[in-house]
């Protein structure tokens, strides 16, 4: 679930990696839990926090959030990530978190299977909107949905050629369109060499979705990914004129509209990405 070494080398060898998140859920059996959160406890009486990276725990259950909000070492996370966010439910949990550390964050993950209902989806935007101020960014966990479908991807399919590709779409549209929610990409589960193609193919329809923050399995994937989170020099051009004090509102360039209003949002993105990740 967790080791510190590990940690610590990936934190010093790799700086494209931003954030971590131990998984007290899906990567552990109930019957080995006791033991994971005993090596989670003893992974961050040793952690040392650095300014590069950030260390969320995904929280398993609600008697998993008291363990985890108990240990001598909690204060040193960032936040937590909460898997199978629930309407009736979610309020409880990020009280209870703010009342032990008002600072935490909290990336909820959008994987429960009231998620193909348009109706939980809008009461779980609801409350997530009392309390915008805890929540970092919302995870799509399209594994967990899929499951509850009874699917799972082949391999050489990204999951936009599957049912699961319109709810993703749905999920956009609603949570960050009509919610102003950062959405992160979700989980490819494939991580041998023989996957690249496939996962470059997702990734670059997860970057036309707006959908950053990608769940990286193996290392093999992170600069694969890195390359793709870089922007075209066109596109940045074109963003840098709508952003600029330009007096048209619309121009042709190279055979493509590039309008103020019309761009505007997506041209605070290309130039917060080039920072972030540089030109391609």
């Amino acid at each position: 679930m967790a080791d510190h070494k590990l940690l610590s080398k990936m934190q010093g060898e790799d700086e494209l990696v931003h954030r971590f998140v131990i998984d007290t859920e899906d990567a552990v059996t109930e019957s080995r839990l006791a033991d994971g959160l005993a090596n989670l406890d003893s992974v961050l009486d040793q952690y040392k926090p650095t300014e590069q990276t950030d260390v969320f725990v995904r929280l398993r259950n609600p008697e998993v959030t008291e363990q985890v909000l108990a240990m001598g070492g909690v204060e040193k996370l960032r936040g937590f990530v909460t898997p199978k966010a629930d309407p009736d439910t979610f309020a409880d949990r990020a009280a209870r978190i703010a009342e032990r550390d008002p600072n935490f964050r909290l990336m909820p993950l959008l994987e429960s299977p009231g998620m193909t209902d348009y109706g939980y989806r809008h009461a779980l935007l609801d409350v997530f909107s009392e309390h915008r101020a805890q929540i970092d960014c919302l995870r799509i966990g399209i594994n967990d949905i899929m499951s509850n479908l009874g699917m799972r991807r082949p391999e050489t399919m990204t999951v936009y050629e599957t049912a699961a590709g319109k709810l993703i779409s749905d999920l956009v549209i609603e949570f960050r369109g009509n919610g102003h929610f950062p959405l992160t990409a979700p989980l490819f589960e494939n991580f041998g060499p023989q996957y690249l193609d496939t996962f470059r193919k997702e990734v670059s329809q997860h970057v036309i979705n707006q959908l950053f923050g990608q769940v990286v399995l193996h290392p093999r994937q992170l600069r694969p990914l890195w390359s793709l989170y870089k922007v075209d020099e066109e596109d940045l051009n074109h963003a840098r004129y709508v952003t600029g004090d330009n007096p048209e509102a619309a121009i042709g360039n190279g055979g493509r509209l590039v309008s103020l209003n019309t761009h505007a949002k997506w041209a605070g993105t290309i130039i917060a990405r080039a920072e972030l990740f540089g030109v391609r």
